[in-house]
C-alpha cells in the first residue's frame, strides 16, 4: 500500500533542474516583498520565488531548466486607499497595486540564460524613474520642412 501512495510523488518532468538565486533591487534599494518567475522562451519548466528583503531563491528540486528565460519581477503593495469591493457593495477594501513597471513584468525585457550545470546567480535592477520619465512624453524633436 505505501509503494502506491509514493507512486508520482516528487518532481520527475525530464528535466535537469538547476537552483537559482539572486537579488532585486528597485531604484537601488533591496526590493522588500514581491515574487519572480522565470518563464521559458522555448521549452521548459516555469518557475517562480517570493522575494524577501531584496532577495530570492529557488532549490534545484524546484528550479528551471537549461534554456533562455523571460524574467517577471512583482511586488503588489497596499496604496493606502479604501475603495469599493466589487464582491461586496457597500463595503470597502485596501487598494493594492503592482509597484513593478509594466516592462520589468507584463512585457518584460529581462532575461535569463540558465546554464545545464552549477547553480547560478541572476540579480535584476528595476528602474522606476527611466519609466516615470518616458511616460511624461520624452524629449520632442522639430521636424524642418
Amino acid at each position: 500500500m505505501a509503494l502506491v501512495a509514493c507512486v508520482g510523488c516528487g518532481q520527475d518532468d525530464g528535466y535537469r533542474r538547476v537552483a537559482v538565486s539572486g537579488k532585486i533591487t528597485v531604484d537601488g534599494n533591496p526590493l522588500e516583498t514581491g515574487t519572480i518567475s522565470l518563464v521559458p522562451i522555448q521549452a521548459g519548466p516555469a518557475v517562480q520565488a517570493k522575494i524577501a528583503a531584496g532577495e530570492y531563491a529557488i532549490a534545484r528540486s524546484e528550479g528551471p531548466a537549461a534554456g533562455a528565460y523571460r524574467v517577471e519581477v512583482y511586488s503588489v503593495q497596499s496604496t493606502g486607499r479604501k475603495v469599493a469591493d466589487g464582491d461586496n457593495p457597500g463595503e470597502l477594501i485596501d487598494e493594492a497595486r503592482n509597484i513593478i513597471p509594466e516592462r520589468y513584468n507584463l512585457r518584460s525585457e529581462l532575461r535569463a540564460e540558465v546554464k545545464p550545470d552549477g547553480d547560478q546567480q541572476f540579480n535584476f535592477a528595476v528602474d522606476t524613474k527611466a519609466d516615470a520619465k518616458a511616460d511624461t512624453g520624452g524629449t520632442r524633436k522639430k521636424v524642418r520642412r
